[in-house]
């Protein structure tokens, strides 16, 4: 199974991915987007509404409480700390002015300042969390701003099974809860990670397109499509090579889980022929403001949607989501036929798409420049290299690894690359290539990533093993909070950290984003290599 990566002077079939999305925010953009973006955890609901009756998706709530201004008209403004479809207003009117807040007006409350106003009113939501009123506005007065606490802290989802050295099973397990935490969108009903909430409600609103759905690349609220579908590609394989490791760990459906998360998204953002929505973003410098991973998010700001189509063409980003799907549609062609198909026919027009429309995505894309480093130049020969030709040069890169003892790259995101590695060692040995060699120096490889690494005695892997890393700036939500001491209320289970320094050194810094932050293409591969190791233990 290949990717296919695109670089300034040709296209390569290659079987890796280098990605530098991440960069570092200066506190005074934080303290000036502050205002624009207020993530919410857990709130207590204003005391003057009690629900009186609650089904799956809705519930029915009495309000009482004494004006505090004289009322000729009621305009009552409420904020839930969740997404909210609609608000039924029975005796008046009910106007959605965003995803989390409604306008309740009618023209028949009157009442002097401390007289009691009651009414009942219907909430409608599509979210696991049911959406509370945390903050109420009536005639211009406030009466609630509901004080925010801390949802009680998540155990892990994810069993010791007592498997050794390391608990391989138990890792798989955790990383693909890590990706649930990723999530943007309305989040499913059977969510493990439940202090995350729906997100990013309106994306592809600009553009009158649903572009809801697919992950936070990394620790911002951007979709970016390159490495996600780098990631939805290497999910796939895994799946599809490593089975059995899998089926032992009864991660199968997990596995299929997310990536049909990344699938799903990319089949609503290929809204016709040779066009495909790419990006989600904001500017450059408005992505990343106060978390390392996706939270629950309510988003004031633009979230303008990218575009890549005929007249702006991006065949790296084409072909690599065309690698996606085909990939997906070769996990999936047993447990779900008909989705296999759609997706592979998808991936054959994207494909046709990349080839005969020739561009770098990030050129169509300007907002993408600046955010990743293209590798394995075709030294400007330019045109189209063909699988043969690319294979000397991955074996050329592949040689400044595999050396004696463990060759962790130490730059930006450097257990990423030590693990795509040692997913290509495990699925060369499957294929008979040197396999015990192959085998031995993966399973170092991630050996050195779950805490087999003298130098830190510690797991890399967020709430695995002892000394494990810090939760990483994941909620509750202040711009504040990554720079407290102490460890987040949350714990981002599964998440594999950036890794050393090139000098070997780590530190265990929120601040540090190039060796401390999490990224779900750190995870891809790193997934499949878990499953591996799983079959041979």
């Amino acid at each position: 199974m290949a990717v296919t990566n695109v670089y300034k002077d040709g296209i390569c079939l290659t079987l890796g991915h280098n990605n530098s999305s991440c960069f570092k925010v200066n506190m005074w953009v934080l303290t000036l987007l502050s205002s624009l973006l207020l993530i919410t955890g857990s709130r207590a609901q204003c005391s003057n509404v009690v629900i009186s009756n609650q089904w799956q998706g809705n519930y029915q709530a009495d309000f009482t409480d004494n004006a505090p201004v004289a009322v000729n008209g009621l305009s009552l403004e409420f904020t839930f700390h969740a997404a909210v479809d609609s608000v039924d207003f029975y005796q008046g009117t009910s106007t959605q002015i965003d995803d989390t807040t409604f306008l309740l007006e009618d023209t028949t409350t009157n009442v002097g300042a401390g007289e009691q106003i009651s009414f009942q009113f219907q909430v409608h939501y599509s979210g696991l969390n049911t959406p509370l009123v945390v903050g109420e506005v009536m005639n211009g007065v406030s009466l609630c701003d509901a004080f925010f606490t801390t949802p009680a802290p998540l155990s892990n989802p994810c069993d010791e099974t007592g498997m050794t050295p390391y608990d391989y099973s138990q890792v798989l397990c955790m990383s693909y809860v890590f990706f649930e935490a990723q999530r943007s969108g309305p989040l499913p009903m059977d969510q493990r990670v439940t202090w995350r909430g729906d997100s990013a409600l309106d994306d592809g609103s600009d553009v009158g397109e649903d572009l809801t759905g697919g992950y936070y690349d990394a620790g911002d609220h951007v979709k970016f499509g390159f490495p996600m579908a780098f990631t939805a590609t290497m999910l796939a394989w895994g799946l599809v090579d490593f089975a059995e490791g899998h089926e032992t760990a009864g991660q199968t459906e997990y596995g299929q889980e997310a990536l049909k998360w990344a699938t799903d998204y990319f089949l609503k953002a290929y809204t016709n022929t040779n066009e495909f929505y790419g990006q989600g973003p904001l500017r450059l410098g408005l992505d990343r403001l106060t978390t390392r991973s996706g939270v629950d998010l309510r988003i004031s700001m633009a979230r303008p949607a990218y575009k890549i189509d005929e007249a702006h063409p991006g065949s790296d980003l084409a072909a690599e989501t065309a690698a996606a799907l085909a990939a997906a549609s070769i996990a999936f062609a047993t447990a779900d036929p008909a989705y296999a198909a759609s997706t592979l026919a998808v991936a054959k027009e994207l494909y046709d798409f990349a080839d005969n429309y020739r561009e770098l995505y990030h050129v169509s894309i300007p907002d993408a420049d600046g955010y990743y480093m293209l590798v394995l130049p075709t030294d400007g020969r330019g045109g189209v290299l063909d699988p043969p030709q690319c294979l000397p040069r991955l074996a050329e890169e592949r040689s400044h690894l595999h050396s004696r003892g463990p060759r962790i790259p130490r730059r930006l995101g450097a257990n990423r690359h030590a693990a795509n590695v040692a997913f290509l060692s495990f699925w060369a040995a499957k294929q008979g290539i040197d396999p015990d060699t192959n085998r031995q120096w993966a399973q170092g490889q991630i050996g050195q990533l779950l805490g087999d690494n003298s130098r830190h005695m510690r797991s890399f892997v967020i709430g695995f093993g002892q000394n494990h890393l810090y939760a990483h700036t994941t909620g509750p939500g202040e711009w504040w909070g990554p720079q407290q001491p102490r460890p987040q209320p949350h714990t981002l289970y599964g998440a594999l950290v950036g890794g050393p320094t090139q000098a070997g050194d780590y530190e265990d810094d929120r601040n540090n984003y190039i060796n401390n932050e999490v990224a779900c293409d750190y995870n891809a591969a790193f997934t499949g290599a878990l499953a591996a190791l799983v079959e041979l233990n």
